[in-house]
């Protein structure tokens, strides 16, 4: 999807709705994106992936291209 890292969870949320869960997201970004909370925000770039990894309608499996 690319771009802002705060829109992907309710585009995968609603992916999550029409395939009951049976999908997979790839990941690709320069930083794993996994903190539960970036300066005190939730919803914060850096926990885009703990989020949907977290999320009631997360996806079946989660792949992740990123280097630490």
């Amino acid at each position: 999807m690319g771009g802002d890292h705060s829109t992907p969870l309710g585009a995968i949320r609603a992916v999550s709705d029409k395939f009951k869960g049976d999908f997979g997201v790839l990941h690709i970004d320069a930083h794993a994106d996994l903190r539960k909370a970036y300066q005190g925000f939730k919803q914060s770039h850096a926990s885009i992936m703990y989020n949907v990894m977290t999320d009631a309608k997360k996806p079946k499996k989660v792949g992740s291209s990123w280097h630490p």
